[in-house]
Formats: structure tokens, sequence, C-alpha cells
């Protein structure tokens, strides 16, 4: 195991800015080789909470939390580059007859693309009043350094690459102001790396949304040549319209002054600028009437106005309740009146139902009664019939007999 006692810092400090996604910095990382790295971030603020991460191709890898201080112990960043592997594997000379096929195994390494990147959560660093207009400069200044052109960029890279070379160190690719006012927010990170790995390491800011971002304007200047001199003028025209003159000036100032001694950029204009508000009081409807001092008086109104409209919800929930308690009432008669004219329905019905089975039942005793009259005339006239025949079939026995003897 090789162990190595002399280390390389790539150090950055710089201001805290604030933004949308409450990102303190976001960091590009480029090695030839395979390189393991330390990172140490410190913020001004001790008790501000952030997250610092090491993502690949937006992936966390690596990441950790901390409060005023945090440490990714060891990372080991892999060589960023595409490798392409190919073998080609021939079938013997018993398997050709079957078979006679190559296979071909291509392996493709997507590159690697590291982002250090550190966030700060829970709210954890507000900004306060005070530090704003500094902030304002920074903005600026780096606004003007992104308007730079293309050479001036190149011929300072230059510089300070051959400044680099002479001092026989190389520092990180964005290093911090020679004079920091530490009485500002602001953060320092640290990469460290082995002294013979930080010709290898490479650390600047992630540019390529804000280049996209470059290339679209360029598009569409491109497309339609003066839009963007015709933006300018109208947003200026907005801002001398509505501008207000800044009257403190002050710690905007104190920042220009700082800032001059550190950097060769021209100073920026002062501050932010500041708008008129807008009137919106047509836009408003009050019925208050004129504003009224809330005395004693006022508020014993306001009590006796509170107890009215108690009163009044009182007497219409009583009177709902009352209607309530009637409409029972009424329900409940009703299903009793119902009830007893079903009932007198009923016994209607069944005296009518009588009167019809009365006169039914004697038509029925009648008929039933002349029914067994006639069928006792017929059972008299048969047995009559039947003792007439006996009596006739007895005489003609009675003459049988004499005229035997």
């Amino acid at each position: 195991v090789e162990v190595s006692s002399t280390f390389h810092a790539h150090e950055i400090q710089e201001y805290c800015l604030p933004n949308r996604e409450n990102q303190l910095f976001r960091f590009a990382m480029k090695v030839t080789q395979d390189c393991p790295v330390s990172i140490q971030l410190s913020t001004s603020k001790r008790d501000a909470y952030f997250k610092l991460e090491v993502l690949d191709h937006e992936m966390p890898v690596a990441g950790t939390q901390g409060r005023g201080h945090g440490v990714i112990p060891v990372y080991s960043l892999l060589r960023g580059s595409r490798a392409t592997k190919g073998n080609t594997i021939a079938e013997e000379e018993e398997e050709a007859e079957e078979e006679d096929t190559s296979v071909s195994n291509v392996e493709d390494e997507k590159p690697h693309k590291y982002i250090l990147q550190a966030t700060i959560v829970r709210d954890s660093w507000p900004i306060a009043d005070t530090a704003w207009p500094y902030i304002s400069m920074i903005k600026s200044l780096e606004k003007q350094d992104e308007g730079r052109s293309g050479s001036e960029q190149q011929s300072l890279a230059k510089k300070t690459k051959s400044k680099e070379k002479g001092g026989g160190k190389k520092g990180a690719a964005q290093s911090a102001p020679a004079k920091m006012d530490t009485s500002k927010p602001h953060w320092t990170l640290r990469v460290v790396t082995k002294n013979e790995d930080r010709e290898c390491l490479e650390v600047h800011k992630d540019t390529e949304r804000a280049d996209e971002l470059k290339g679209m304007v360029q598009a569409w200047e491109a497309e339609q040549p003066g839009r963007c001199k015709k933006a300018q003028e109208s947003r200026q025209k907005f801002l001398e319209s509505r501008a207000l003159k800044d009257t403190s000036e002050e710690d905007q100032s104190t920042a220009v002054s700082v800032l001059s001694e550190s950097s060769s950029v021209p100073q920026p204009p002062s501050g932010p600028v500041q708008l008129r508000q807008i009137d919106l009081s047509p836009f408003i409807v009050s019925d208050s009437g004129s504003p009224r001092l809330l005395d004693e008086t006022e508020q014993a109104v306001q009590q006796q106005e509170r107890q009215q409209l108690f009163r009044e919800y009182r007497a219409r929930r009583q009177a709902v309740l009352q209607r309530r308690e009637e409409d029972r009432e009424t329900r409940n008669q009703a299903k009793v009146a119902q009830l007893e004219l079903a009932e007198q329905w009923q016994a209607n019905l069944d005296e009518l139902r009588n009167k019809l089975n009365a006169g039914r039942q004697a038509i029925r005793e009648r008929h039933l009664a002349k029914e067994r009259a006639k069928m006792e005339a017929e059972a008299a006239s048969q047995r009559a019939a039947e003792e007439q025949a006996a009596a006739g079939r007895e005489s003609k026995k009675g003459k049988a007999k004499g005229k035997k003897k």
C-alpha cells in the first residue's frame, strides 16, 4: 500500500449568493487518471445546515450533511475516458459444420461526468438585509465577467496558466479574491489530493446550463437580428419610466471599494434598480369607510354587534327547531289518521261482505231445500216401483206353484 504524506489542496473561497435552488455552488471535476480526493466545506455561518454531494451524471455517488462544516473523507475519481473493447470468438473446426458464426462482444464505458455541489437545507442560512447591497454588487461583477469576449477570456486563461507554471503550483480553477470581507456570508471549499496528482485534477464552475442558454440566445439573435438590442432598449425604457433614485448607497460604495481592490474589473452601476410601487387602490374594494380608532367605546359597540348576531342566530335556530317539532307532530297525527281511516274502511268492507254473504246463503238454502225435496221424491218413487215389482214377482211365483199342483 502506497502512503502519501504530501498533499495539495484546491481551495475556493466565495461569497454566499442566494438562488432559487438554495445551491451554494456547483463545480465540475475532471481527472486525467484515477485520483482519490478528500472534500471539505466550511461556512461562515456555523449553524447552517448543508448537503455536500458528488454527482456522476446527476446521480449521487458520495455525499454528506454538515452543520457549518462537512467532510467527504475519501472518494476515488475515475478517469473519464470512453474505452471500447471488442473480441471475436471463432467456432472450433469440429463445430464448424453445425454452426459457422462469430460472436462480437463490444463494451462501451460511459464517460464519467463528476459534479460537486452543495445545497442549503432547512432554510438555515437566511441572508440579512444589510448584505443584499453587497450581493447585488457581486452579481453585477459576475454578469460583467460573463459578458467579456472570448478572446479576453482566452488571454486571461493563458496569463493565469503562465503564472501558475512560473510559481510551480497549480491552484484552483477559480481562486478566491485577494481580499475577502469575512464579515459577509461566505464559504470555503477544499478539494485535497495527493501532491503528485495535483496536475490530474481540474475543478471549475459548471457552466453547461449557462452555455445552453447562451447558445439559445445566440440562435434567436441569428434568426432575428437585433432582437437582443430591442429587448435591452425595452427593459431600459421600462426601468427609466418606473425607477426610483436610491439614497442609501453606503453599503454599496463599501462593496465596490473592496471588490475594486481585489479585481481589475470596472465598477458596476450602483445597486439594484428600485421601482415605484404600483397603485393598487383602483383594484381594491373597501366598504369599511373612513378609519376609526379602536378604543373602549368602539370595542363595546363591536361586542354589542357580536352579541346581537349571536341572539339572532339563536332565535333563528329556535324557530327552525320549533318548525321541525311541529312538522314531526303533524306527521305523527297524519300517520294516526291514516291508520284510523284504514280501520274504518276495513270495517265497512266487512259489513258489506256480510250482507252479500247473507243473501247468498239464503238463496243457497232455498236451492238446497228444493234439491233435497226432489231427491226425496225420486227416492220415494223408486221405492214404490221396487215394491210394485216385488209384488208382481211374488204373484207370478204363486201362479206357477198352482199350476204344478
